[in-house]
């Protein structure tokens, strides 16, 4: 069965966030999924049950922040097709400063699906990981309009989930999707499956 990798972008981003990663990991084929923020996230993981609906084989998720979450819903419902994924800066808990910012813009739609009481973050918290899955945990960076210890963007603490396997790394929100050692973390896991 061939392994297809499946791309999914975080928010206010697009998959060329993912250039260099792809860059370094050849050898699968690939599956690049773009979602708009401006979409809610139901509508956007309809659209992506969609996409991969029409592919075969097992399904190997490489995803950055919001596209992790959206990672472990598709998961859950190609659940027999799954071989692991590799997730990055995912704020699986939620993203506390969405909370504060969404009553500031309430027209922004992911403001309030990545929320720490969202249906999509509680939804996720109730879906066990039965598959090889790793979060990479980045630690560095300083938003001010969060008081704990943060990436620049979410919390360390929101990226962290007992039953996924943590690796932190000494990179902000974005840096982590041009790191060497997450491309290293991904092949790693990647050789498990191969």
């Amino acid at each position: 069965m061939s392994v297809k990798l499946v791309y999914i972008h975080g928010a206010n981003a697009t998959s060329e966030s993912f250039t260099y990663i792809r860059d370094k990991v050849q050898g699968f084929e690939e599956v690049i999924i773009d979602y708009s923020c401006f979409d809610s996230f139901k509508n956007n993981l309809s659209k992506m049950i969609d996409v991969l609906k029409k592919h075969t084989g097992s399904f190997f998720f490489i995803a950055h922040s919001l596209g992790g979450i959206y990672s472990l819903h598709l998961a859950e419902k190609f659940s027999d097709q799954v071989s692991g994924a590799v997730t990055l800066s995912t704020p699986y808990k939620g993203n506390i400063a969405a909370d504060v910012v969404s009553k500031i813009m309430p027209h922004v739609a992911y403001l309030k699906d990545v929320g720490t009481r969202s249906e999509p973050i509680i939804e996720a918290a109730n879906i066990p990981v039965r598959w090889d899955w790793t979060n990479v945990v980045t630690t560095r960076g300083n938003c001010l309009w969060l008081r704990q210890p943060n990436d620049g963007v979410v919390t360390i603490e929101s990226q962290r989930r007992p039953d996924i396997k943590q690796i932190d790394l000494p990179l902000n929100h974005y840096e982590v999707v041009v790191s060497r050692n997450t491309v290293n973390i991904i092949l790693e896991n990647l050789k498990k499956i191969s």
